[in-house]
C-alpha cells in the first residue's frame, strides 16, 4: 500500500476536488492541439466530475494523498470504491463493486491525466501508477472491442433473463406493497430503469434526466393497463432532440410498480417530496439518487444497474449499459413492421444515416422479442 499520510479526511478530498477543477479549467483554455487536450464537453465534465469525487472520497478515507497512491491502492479502489468507514485503525471495505473493464481503464486514464497535470503545475514528481497499470493486461486491452458491433448486444438467452429478472422484481414489488412490508427500493429503482434501457432504448442521461412530468399513464389508446405508465418524453440534448418513447407492456409494468413504490415511500425518507424541499424541481425526478430525492448521479446509476444484472449472471464487460440501446435498435430493426423513422424517433438521433448503421450488424441468434 501506498504511503499513508495522516492529514485532516476532509483536506485531502478538497485539494483532490480543487485539483480536478483546474485541470478542467485548463483544458478548457486550449484550443488548439490533440482532441485529448482540449477543453472538455459540459457532459464529459458531468461524468468525469463524479468519476474523480469518487476516488477523491477513496483517498479520504484511505487518508492517501495523491502523490502517495500506489497501484495496490489503485487495484483495490477500483475492486471495492471507497471504504466504508476505518475502525481501530482497519479500512471497512464494502463488497466487490461492478465496474466493466473498460470503464476501470477510463477512471485509470482519469487519474493520470489529472496527476500529470498536478504534477506539472505543481512541480511536484508524476505519480505513474495509474500510467503503470493502463500498460499491463487487463487493462492495455479494455477497448479492443470498442469497434466491434457484435461484442456490444445481447444475446437473446441474456434478453430473456432480463426481463424475467424485471418482471418478477416488478411482481414482488406488487406483492410487498399490498402485504405490507418494506422491499428494496434500490433494487426496484435499478429494476424499472433498466427496463427503460432495454425496453426503449434510453440512454444513461436519458433516464437519469426523467422527471414526473416526463411519465405519461393517462391518453393512451385502446388501454387494456388504465393507470400504468405507456410513454415517456425525452428532453432535448446536445445533438438529440426531444421525442417520446412508447413503452413496451413489460416496461409499463416495471416502471409502474417503481412509481407506486416511490409515490408511497415512508414520509421520514424525504423521497421526492416536494413540500419537504425549498425548490420542489430538486426533487422531482423519476430516479433520484437518494431518499432526499436528489438527481441519480451517473456512477451511482451505472454502478446500480451493472450490480442488478450481475445478480443475474449478466456480464456488460463489454460495451456498458449502451449494450441494451444498441440491442434495442437492433431488434426494433428486425420487426419489419417498424420504419426507419419511428425507430429514429424513439432513440432520439437526427438522421436516418444513423439508424442505418445498425443494418449492418448481423446477429442470426438474436431472436425478435416484442
Amino acid at each position: 500500500m501506498g504511503q499513508n499520510l495522516l492529514f485532516d479526511n476532509d483536506s485531502i478530498r478538497e485539494r483532490m476536488q480543487a485539483m480536478f477543477e483546474s485541470y478542467v479549467a485548463h483544458r478548457a483554455s486550449i484550443h488548439h492541439g490533440p482532441r485529448e487536450m482540449r477543453a472538455l464537453r459540459p457532459e464529459s465534465i458531468e461524468v468525469y466530475r463524479d468519476m474523480w469525487r469518487s476516488f477523491a472520497v477513496y483517498c479520504q478515507e484511505a487518508q492517501l494523498e495523491i502523490g502517495a497512491v500506489a497501484p495496490e491502492d489503485l487495484n483495490e479502489f477500483l475492486t471495492y470504491g471507497a471504504p466504508s468507514k476505518i475502525e481501530n485503525g482497519v479500512l471497512r471495505v464494502r463488497a466487490p463493486r461492478p465496474a466493466t473493464l473498460r470503464y476501470q481503464a477510463r477512471m485509470l486514464s482519469l487519474i493520470h491525466k489529472v496527476s500529470a497535470f498536478y504534477a506539472q503545475s505543481s512541480g511536484n514528481p508524476l505519480n505513474e501508477a495509474a500510467k503503470s497499470l493502463l500498460s499491463q493486461p487487463p487493462f492495455r486491452d479494455a477497448h479492443k472491442d470498442e469497434f466491434d458491433p457484435q461484442a456490444k448486444l445481447l444475446s437473446s438467452e441474456d434478453i430473456y433473463t432480463i426481463r424475467q429478472r424485471i418482471s418478477a422484481t416488478a411482481r414482488e414489488a406488487n406483492r410487498a406493497h399490498s402485504a405490507g412490508p418494506r422491499i428494496d427500493w434500490q433494487d426496484l429503482r435499478a429494476c424499472a430503469a433498466l427496463s427503460l434501457h432495454l425496453g426503449c432504448g434510453l440512454t444513461s442521461k436519458e433516464v437519469r434526466n426523467l422527471r414526473l412530468c416526463h411519465v405519461h399513464t393517462e391518453g393512451r389508446p385502446n388501454t387494456l393497463s388504465p393507470g400504468l405508465p405507456w410513454k415517456v418524453h425525452v428532453v432535448a440534448s446536445g445533438p438529440s432532440p426531444a421525442h417520446d418513447v412508447p413503452l413496451p407492456a413489460w416496461s409499463m409494468r416495471a416502471l409502474g410498480a417503481w412509481m407506486t413504490v416511490r409515490a408511497r415511500l415512508d414520509p421520514s425518507l424525504n423521497f421526492g417530496r416536494p413540500n419537504y424541499t425549498a425548490n420542489a424541481q430538486e426533487t422531482d425526478f423519476v430516479f433520484p439518487g437518494k431518499a432526499s430525492g436528489t438527481q441519480w448521479s451517473r456512477d451511482g446509476h451505472y454502478r446500480s444497474c451493472l450490480q442488478y444484472l450481475a445478480e443475474i449472471g449478466i456480464s456488460c464487460e463489454k460495451g456498458g449499459l449502451y449494450r441494451l440501446r444498441h440491442t434495442f435498435a437492433v431488434r426494433q430493426l428486425q420487426i419489419k413492421k417498424r420504419s426507419i423513422a419511428e425507430i429514429q424517433s424513439w432513440l432520439g438521433l437526427r438522421t436516418p444515416q444513423e439508424v442505418e448503421r445498425y443494418r449492418s450488424i448481423v446477429l442470426k441468434e438474436l431472436a425478435v422479442i416484442d
